[in-house]
């Protein structure tokens, strides 16, 4: 894929920090069209997509508990007249003010008649303190998806699987970075055959418990860190559970190290940026809740969407590296944990607030889960 060189246009207009809010609860499908044009001149950037076609982004932002609005527009031709495919934006990581957004680009008809094809772009906005915000293109991911063999064409990121972090102000303290966790569920097996864990890491090749990292750091090129050990303490979980039903649900940015790697069923895994590559380690950290043991798919229904009654997030204690998770459980009509079988409490429910802090070198060491506290449904 071609990708212009030169970085981005900045707006004329310098970024009002002070008329900012210092975080918003961003809306991260975009809106098409102008909605306060004062407000969104602080914020908007232009730049060309891989095809040549010039386009704009802004955003509304409002003070929590309003939602922010992410606004996105083609100002200009394609280069092939095909203005009749509009592209689609949205947001699908942001740390520190920086937004990762990735645009679904119509490209060029192979020849005439044909159906038009699409391709991915992802830039990242910088709103700037003292210069103007901007945009700049990443460049593509031609490092391949372990395991899919027939895809030569640039990488396509998941919302939730790929993380944005900022390290510090310039844009060369940007890292983004995707988790890549084999999936050893397809691994063959013969009748009678045992399942342990070295059995399964052996048919891939693979150290026990590892999982790749593609990274990319500033204006630099995509890299791939394969292997990386994932260290799980004993007792925090089965290990034959997490190589064969691992789902990566969010990519969570913690402070200006930490990049978090949450399947909401069974927990997360802490990557640490500022590590260097040779020693570099995950390390799973268990939720505070029940891990279920094998399979969590549910009959028909498949694997559970915990990410609709859990959510993990940076909190503003410990010098900026605590983490709060909160879990909505159902309770029984007693007022206990689990699911209620009376009528009248069938939708019952209770909200509970934990926090780990990250605090020191090996910081998952001797960290341990606090409970800040339990909201019954009948309180709100």
């Amino acid at each position: 894929m071609e990708t212009l060189a030169h970085r981005t246009e900045p707006s004329d207009a310098p970024a009002n920090a002070a008329s900012c809010p210092s975080w918003v609860l961003l809306d991260t499908y975009c809106h098409g069209g102008d909605d306060d044009p004062a407000a969104l001149a602080r914020t908007s950037a232009a730049s060309h997509a891989s095809t040549g076609r010039p386009f704009r982004v802004s955003f509304g932002l409002t003070p929590p508990p309003a939602t922010s609005n992410f606004f996105f527009d083609w100002t200009g031709s394609a280069p092939d007249g095909g203005e009749d495919y509009p592209g689609e934006a949205r947001v699908i990581a942001a740390h520190g003010g920086c937004v990762l957004v990735e645009i679904r680009v119509p490209a060029k008809k192979l020849y005439e008649g044909a159906s038009r094809t699409f391709r991915f772009d992802y830039f990242v906005y910088d709103p700037g303190v003292a210069r103007p915000p901007s945009l700049w293109l990443l460049p593509a991911c031609f490092v391949p998806v372990r395991g899919d063999a027939c895809d030569d064409g640039p990488r396509f990121f998941l919302s939730g699987h790929i993380g944005v972090l900022r390290r510090g102000e310039g844009d060369d303290e940007i890292v983004v970075a995707e988790l890549e966790f084999p999936k050893r569920r397809s691994v063959p097996r013969r009748p009678g055959e045992d399942d342990d864990e070295e059995i399964v890491a052996a048919k891939l090749k693979l150290p026990p418990m590892s999982a790749d990292l593609c990274v990319l750091r500033g204006h630099g090129e995509w890299e791939l860190v394969e292997q990386v050990p994932v260290v799980v303490d004993d007792g925090d979980c089965c290990q034959e559970d997490l190589l064969w039903w691992w789902e990566t649900d969010a990519a969570v940015p913690v402070g200006d190290r930490y990049l978090c790697f949450v399947d909401y069923i069974r927990g997360f895994l802490l990557y640490d940026t500022a590590a260097e590559t040779s020693g570099l380690k995950l390390r799973y950290v268990p939720l505070p809740v029940e891990v279920p043991r094998g399979n969590p798919d549910k009959d028909d229904w498949g694997r559970p969407h915990m990410e609709h009654s859990r959510n993990l997030a940076a909190g503003g204690g410990g010098g900026g590296n605590d983490v709060r998770f909160v879990g909505v459980e159902p309770r029984c009509c007693c007022g206990g944990p689990g699911k209620s079988t009376c009528p009248r409490s069938s939708f019952a429910f209770l909200v509970t607030t934990w926090t780990l802090s990250l605090t020191s070198d090996e910081p998952m060491v001797a960290a341990a889960w606090v409970k800040n506290g339990v909201l019954d449904c009948g309180e709100l």
